[in-house]
């Protein structure tokens, strides 16, 4: 199992390429981090976990990164529109919590980097 370190590297790895994960550049532009969940909680422990995460590998948003997120709120069902969304609006990496988001945003984009959560499925088994 990977360590919640090495996952937020991976997380950097996706938004930032293969920079330094020591740090930020300061000479590439701003990335965007889109997240797509279908309940959203900024306080909850998912989005307080990639927060705290990518501060330690020096990344705040709204300073050298930008984090955009966009829940479904009552269900799987405008997840799809919501992924489009997020793809649309160039963003670095797509963050996809939940079966449903990892599903949405597969089904979107195969250009966008997706770092897929998903503790219910296999998501490498679902393509």
């Amino acid at each position: 199992m990977m360590r919640r370190r090495e996952f937020f590297q991976v997380v950097a790895i996706g938004i930032f390429g293969h920079r330094s994960l020591s740090g930020p550049s300061r000479d590439v532009a701003c990335p965007v981090l889109g997240v797509l969940h279908w309940v959203y909680s900024p306080g909850g422990p998912a989005m307080t976990a990639l927060t705290g995460g990518l501060r330690e590998l020096g990344y705040v948003d709204g300073q050298n990164m930008t984090l955009i997120y966009r829940s479904a709120e009552r269900g799987p069902d405008p997840l799809p529109a919501l992924a489009t969304e997020l793809a649309q609006r160039n963003v670095s990496v797509l963050y996809a919590i939940g079966p449903g988001a990892v599903r949405a945003a597969t089904q979107v984009t195969s250009t966008v980097p997706i770092v897929a959560m998903d503790l219910e499925s296999d998501p490498v088994a679902s393509g």
